[in-house]
């Protein structure tokens, strides 16, 4: 396999605390070979749980705990997937996962971002973003970045007044 074949989802999972929602979600994702995976929203707000979770998958996870409620986000790695991990950098919010990996001798920058709702909070997500955008790795970007380019034309409900702020990062 080479890199131009990877299989990578970024997926907003709305919560996966109950477990059977959490085998249906890995069960597909892994019908879908998926070789990397972005998750926000997971609600994994522990050690404990991220271990378990991890195990359920069968792969190796990097998490960023949010709340059992709110946020986390991780980047999940299927079993048997031939990577060396470099770096994992996480935030102590739930918003921001960074893993340096190499995967089939191609060096990778993976970054998950769930970006705030508030306008204000998700442009200062957004400018502390550059930095991992920095240096000689293949950079891929994932995420809910929690807004759109254009309301009209990429938004349907909701309010119709939010969600383009910031959308231009």
């Amino acid at each position: 396999m080479t890199t131009d074949n990877l299989r990578i989802c970024s997926l907003n999972a709305n919560g996966m605390r109950d477990h059977s929602k959490r085998a249906q979600l890995f069960t597909w994702l892994k019908i879908k070979k998926f070789d990397i995976v972005f998750l926000q929203e997971n609600h994994c707000n522990s050690y404990s749980d991220s271990k378990l979770w991890e195990k359920e998958w069968g792969g190796s996870c990097f998490w960023s705990f949010g709340g059992s409620r709110s946020r986390g986000t991780c980047i999940m790695f299927r079993e048997g997937l031939p990577f060396t991990k470099q770096m994992f950098y996480y935030d102590t919010v739930g918003r921001l996962v960074v893993v340096d990996a190499s995967v089939y001798g191609s060096c990778y920058r993976l970054t998950n971002v769930y970006a705030p709702n508030n306008h204000a909070k998700r442009i200062q997500c957004f400018n502390d973003l550059h930095r991992w955008f920095i240096g000689d790795k293949i950079l891929i970007l994932g995420g809910d970045f929690n807004c759109v380019e254009n309301r009209s034309i990429d938004k349907i409900g909701g309010n119709d007044a939010c969600g383009d702020v910031g959308g231009a990062f």
